[in-house]
């Protein structure tokens, strides 16, 4: 009998509380049915209304890349110099020979007349040992010039000539360089 006791108080705790629960969801059912005579209709919103324009369009098309170049110049003076003047425009066509660049020519004007000068000097210098390995010559039978005299001549005359050649080609490099500041 202490059991059925025990087993009857358990139901009835239990029930208790699940009564509450069915009593409160009932109650908030029908507090939230009954509300529906009062609501009233909202008004219907307003909506814009355009008529249709007829344009051209332009359709584009972006897309996402990287470029290069197909052909790429590197441009290097031969000559060291100012700059007097520039033949082109930034992002302008050019093609191989055109003027892009006009280097001062005043510096390599003066070595070349330099060079002129040098020229000039060494042919009469070579003009005067050839005249004396020539005066020797004739002298030398007779035995008014020595060996060693017409020797000197001989090997002065040489280096006279050897001069004047690399003062010629030094003379060619600065007309040369002239050519090069355009």
């Amino acid at each position: 009998m202490v059991e059925a006791t025990v087993v009857g108080r358990r139901r009835r705790a239990t029930v208790g509380p699940m009564l509450v629960a069915c009593l409160t969801v009932v109650a908030a059912v029908a507090a939230g049915c009954g509300g529906g005579a009062n609501v009233s209709a909202l008004p219907p919103p307003e909506v814009s209304v355009s008529q249709p324009v007829e344009e051209p369009v332009q359709e584009t098309l972006e897309f996402t890349g990287r470029i290069s170049a197909v052909d790429s110049v590197e441009v290097r003076a031969r000559v060291t110099g100012y700059i007097t003047k520039v033949a082109f425009t930034d992002g302008a066509l050019v093609k191989a020979g055109d003027l892009l660049f006009e280097i001062d020519p005043r510096e390599y004007q003066a070595a070349a007349l330099r060079a002129e000068g040098e020229v000039a000097r060494l042919r009469a210098q070579l003009a005067r040992t050839e005249s004396e390995v020539a005066r020797n010559q004739t002298l030398r039978p007779s035995g008014a010039a020595s060996a060693r005299e017409l020797e000197r001549a001989v090997a002065e005359k040489g280096a006279a000539e050897g001069e004047l050649k690399a003062k010629l080609a030094q003379l060619e490099l600065a007309r040369l360089d002239i050519e090069f500041t355009q």
